[in-house]
């Protein structure tokens, strides 16, 4: 379904409920797939976004200078890093994502 964004929201929950319409039916085969894969990227990169902020906080390490090598280094590893603890089940975002954009979640 298509929404006008120059359209006022409703004020209350029947408006709301009209403007939604009938709960459609859930999507199925590749379309829960692809939910699915998109959820997982987006939650993989929410958390590499997360473990670069948390190595800011970090001191730096005097003994070695910085460098651009260093540097691409630290992006590979918070990748790799995020990448792992999606693969390991992350922050349940995946899951969550994937039921509420299949519409498995009722206009109550």
């Amino acid at each position: 379904m298509r929404m006008n964004l120059n359209t006022p929201l409703p004020l209350n929950v029947q408006e709301l409920r009209q403007k939604l319409g009938p709960k459609t039916s859930a999507p199925q085969g590749q379309d829960l797939a692809r939910i699915r894969q998109v959820a997982q990227e987006f939650e993989s990169l929410l958390m590499e976004r997360m473990v670069r902020e948390m190595r800011t906080s970090l001191p730096k390490n005097p003994l070695f200078g910085e460098s651009q090598g260093e540097d691409m280094f630290r992006e590979m590893l918070d990748g790799e890093y995020s990448r792992l603890m999606e693969q390991r089940g992350g922050m349940g975002l995946t899951s969550f994502l994937t039921h509420k954009l299949s519409g498995q979640i009722s206009h109550k």
